[in-house]
């Protein structure tokens, strides 16, 4: 984390709270963009896992 610019017991309770949100956040766009990139490949209709693979890490 970074250094909390709120003052106080607050202000520090609430900097952990944003960067908790802001960490899930980041995790929810991060499985999302997994779940595009799966989709794409069922409408694609791959079969091939190694190319599967290598799209899915480019998107991710």
């Amino acid at each position: 984390m970074r250094r909390c610019w709120l003052k106080g017991a607050m202000g520090d309770a609430i900097h952990a709270v944003l960067c908790a949100a802001g960490y899930n956040l980041r995790f929810l766009l991060r499985v999302i963009r997994f779940f595009c990139a799966w989709m794409l490949l069922l409408q694609r209709g791959c079969s091939n896992l190694v190319q599967a693979g290598e799209f899915i890490s480019r998107v991710v």
